[in-house]
């Protein structure tokens, strides 16, 4: 069985949504999806060196990050209809969190 390293999850899935956020503004010119974007990924990355250092708020930030990324995209999905993108943004947030719920119930 694969074994799911959180604070990996959470390097990675930061890393995405930061470039995200930096390509929304080389495409569309848009500075606030560069602003949430790189912030969004920050806060992430930061949650996972937390996690990688045993502190249970780096868990906890980056949990409580990817459910709110999860919830505006996939309102903002809802409203548009249109895959990119924030049904992209959607699902890797739905995955990220699945991951992070995971690996939590694994530790105990």
């Amino acid at each position: 069985m694969l074994k799911m390293n959180p604070s990996l999850v959470t390097f990675v899935y930061g890393a995405l949504v930061a470039a995200g956020g930096i390509m929304g503004y080389v495409q569309a010119k848009s500075k606030e999806s560069m602003i949430a974007g790189v912030l969004s990924g920050v806060v992430l990355i930061a949650a996972g060196m937390a996690m990688q250092k045993g502190l249970r708020w780096g868990f906890i930030l980056a949990i409580i990050a990817t459910a709110g990324l999860l919830l505006m995209s996939a309102g903002r999905y809802g409203a548009s209809v249109k895959f990119m993108p924030m049904g992209l943004l959607a699902v890797l947030s739905l995955v990220a969190l699945v991951a992070l719920i995971l690996s939590a119930r694994k530790r105990g």
